[in-house]
């Protein structure tokens, strides 16, 4: 039996083991340094960690390289080198690692859901990073650290070549590797990406501003050259959201433009989840709404790998307890699948849609409903325009008494049905009410309407399943019967018959409400034209026969 390794369990191990390493080399590193036992230096850790857990929290993303509904910071862009780089400098290598193993684990108590593993990655390759630094520098004649600014540049420069070195020979690798892209891909994005390097730099200048600071100053000054560092983290993190909200505002404001212009809002659905979510091999997305006459919930778009049905009554339980839900998420599981679903609400709270999130629990938990929950409410005006051009394109299409397809429909129909399968195209029904005229001129239009409507639901109760009917015109009814015979179209007939004799309705005499049914068999190659007036001339012989009868006339 062959083991199938998964990228993401394999490098969350490695990023636990990395993690625990780190904080073993740390324990027995520590005691052996003097500086770590002055008060400032305690109290420089202390600052640090609670500088580097908020520039965690609000690291920004990498752009077009983090996952869409990724919630790791190893993708990320963190402002914590200015403050562990200086640490570094000034009070040594463990100093530096101690506050990076606490502050970055510390990010995660800040976040609602983050990867504890790569919060450990983070921590503890950045830990090790510096332990290894210390160890080289004591390596180092001392004159080396007299800190002007030329030997302190060149040892910044080096360490940061040794950080980027460390950072493509295994970082982006392994994010490849995770996500399942080219690895020339994902350098060739890390490397056009100039909001990165334009922090990087930033990062850079800090850090030697942070030392001159601390060593010409004293901590206290160090200290005020670090706040401003979490601000910074702040106002990058809600820079990258806001651009990523006009984005999307952008791409659905294009998306409802584009559907009032082709009508169709399908594409432009696909779009937004697209850019909200993108698309992974092992999640499926799926966008369903309340649409039709029935307001039956269907799938509009699904992307990503099929699911089987399981995953179908799954998303259907958690549609049904959205509907008491006024926002939020709310997850189905049965231990093998898991669904996560998100409501679309219109203005006045009913729900309208959903979007869910369908995944194998062997691939791991779906992240970030949050996201799901936005997306939705920027699905909200689409699935409410595609509601209405549902609607109006049934209205156009169902005659509005009898709930039936009106006639230019049901022609349509028949025009399909005799070019779909030339070697069985079936049968018309042609049904036209007896002495319907009777009804409206004795008992007025109210019960000539209500006959129709009557009658109409019959039609529609007793025709097989596949079968199409429709408002002839007038007090006529006309059912096309894909791939019937002869017998099944008259048995069809006779039950329409019995049922409208059967139903309870009456003339002003007393008289049930009758009908006359002409069938007609269809023939390969014929004309539309052809077949109606076959129906038509057996319909107006069963009148000529006395009514309330099924006549059949072949070709």
């Amino acid at each position: 039996m062959s083991v199938q390794l998964r990228p993401r369990n394999v490098i969350r191990t490695f990023n636990v083991l990395t993690f625990a390493v780190a904080a073993v080399a740390v324990a027995w590193r520590a005691p052996h340094d003097p500086s770590l036992g002055r008060l400032d230096v305690r109290i420089l850790i202390g600052v640090a960690i609670a500088m580097i857990a908020i520039a965690v929290r609000y690291s920004v993303p990498l752009r077009g390289l983090r996952g869409k509904r990724s919630h790791t910071v190893e993708d990320s862009v963190s402002l914590d080198l200015p403050i562990t780089l200086s640490l570094f400098i000034v009070a040594g290598g463990a100093a530096a690692a101690i506050a990076t193993l606490i502050g970055f684990p510390v990010s995660r108590l800040l976040r609602r859901r983050a990867d504890w593993s790569a919060l450990a990655f983070g921590g503890g390759s950045r830990a090790i990073f510096f332990l290894f630094g210390d160890a080289f520098r004591s390596r180092l004649p001392q004159s080396v650290f007299a800190f002007t600014p030329q030997a302190f540049l060149a040892f910044e420069v080096a360490m940061m070549l040794a950080l980027l070195a460390f950072i493509y020979l295994w970082h982006l690798p392994t994010t490849a590797w995770r996500e399942r892209l080219p690895i020339e891909r994902v350098w060739k994005r890390y490397l056009r990406d100039r909001h990165l390097w334009g922090l990087l730099a930033i990062q850079a200048i800090w850090a030697y501003a942070c030392c001159e600071f601390m060593l010409r100053a004293g901590p206290l000054f160090a200290l005020l050259a670090w706040l401003p560092l979490p601000t910074l983290a702040v106002i990058a993190r809600s820079l990258y959201l806001a651009r990523s909200e006009n984005a999307r505002l952008r791409m659905t404001r294009d998306a409802i433009t584009a559907m009032l212009v082709e009508r169709d809002p399908i594409p432009q659905i696909n779009s937004v989840v697209a850019a909200s979510l993108g698309g992974s091999a092992r999640e499926t997305i799926q966008v369903v709404a309340a649409i039709g006459r029935d307001a039956e919930w269907r799938v509009v778009t699904s992307i990503g790998p099929p699911r089987d049905g399981e995953f179908d009554l799954l998303r259907a339980a958690a549609v049904r307890r959205l509907t008491d839900r006024r926002g939020g998420w709310l997850a189905s599981e049965d231990g093998s699948r898991s669904v996560v679903a998100a409501g679309a609400y219109d203005e006045h709270g009913h729900l309208i849609g959903a979007i869910c999130a369908l995944r194998n629990a062997r691939d791991g938990r779906i992240g970030n409903p949050e996201k799901l929950v936005q997306t939705a409410r920027e699905l909200a005006p689409l699935l409410r325009d595609l509601g209405n051009i549902q609607r109006a394109q049934e209205a156009a299409e169902i005659d509005g008494l009898t709930q039936l397809a009106n006639r230019s429909t049901i022609l349509d129909y028949v025009r399909a049905t005799l070019e779909g399968e030339p070697a069985e195209p079936g049968a018309l029904l042609l049904l036209d009410i007896d002495h319907f005229k009777a009804i409206n001129d004795r008992l007025g239009h109210l019960a000539g309407d209500r006959c129709l409507r009557t009658v109409g639901e019959i039609v529609a109760r007793n025709v097989r399943d596949g079968d199409r009917a429709g408002r002839f015109g007038g007090e006529e009814f006309l059912v096309v019967m894909p791939r019937a015979s002869s017998e099944t179209a008259l048995a069809v007939a006779e039950r329409l018959r019995a049922g409208i004799e059967a139903c309870g309705l009456f003339h002003a005499d007393g008289t049930p409400v009758t009908c006359s049914v002409g069938v007609a068999t269809l023939e390969v190659g014929e004309s539309l034209e052809s077949a109606l007036a076959r129906a038509d001339n057996a319909l107006y012989t069963a009148k000529r026969r006395g009514r309330n009868m099924v006549v059949e006339l072949t070709a």
